[in-house]
């Protein structure tokens, strides 16, 4: 039951980080402010890291609640002409397979966000130092 809780904890966490994230992106359009570019790629780098934690806990709780079925089956008495697997059925939908994707695409942006900010940090170093940089 602890895991059930703690995956739907950590799923909806990280879209919130997302949605931050997004906000953050937005106003450092605007902004155009190096500090802002390194927050929103460490939020998203986090984010990444939440929604994989989520990931994990859902298998996780899938083997587990595999496992339980199983025992139940087991202690019912279930009769030896039908396959254990017949009478259990747990698959992953596409909401993992996006959620991996998801994974994916936050550590991707996050990486983007902190490669610019650092792109930049030496635009301007090479500025203040009177190099002109092509």
């Amino acid at each position: 039951m602890d895991l059930h809780v703690t995956f739907l904890v950590l799923l909806p966490l990280s879209v919130i980080i997302m949605m931050v994230s997004a906000v953050l992106g937005i106003v450092n359009l605007l902004a155009r402010a190096q500090w802002l570019l390194v927050v929103t790629g460490i939020l998203l780098m986090f984010g990444a890291l939440v929604t994989m934690c989520g990931v994990c806990v859902y298998v996780a709780y899938c083997a587990a609640a595999y496992r339980e079925a199983i025992r139940l089956l087991l202690s019912t008495g279930a009769d030896g002409s039908k396959s254990l697997e017949d009478g259990i059925d747990i698959r992953f939908g596409w909401s993992l397979a996006l959620a991996c994707v998801s994974l994916v695409g936050e550590a991707l942006t996050g990486v983007a966000f902190l490669a610019t900010a650092w792109m930049l940090s030496h635009q301007r170093t090479g500025e203040d130092q009177g190099i002109e940089i092509k």
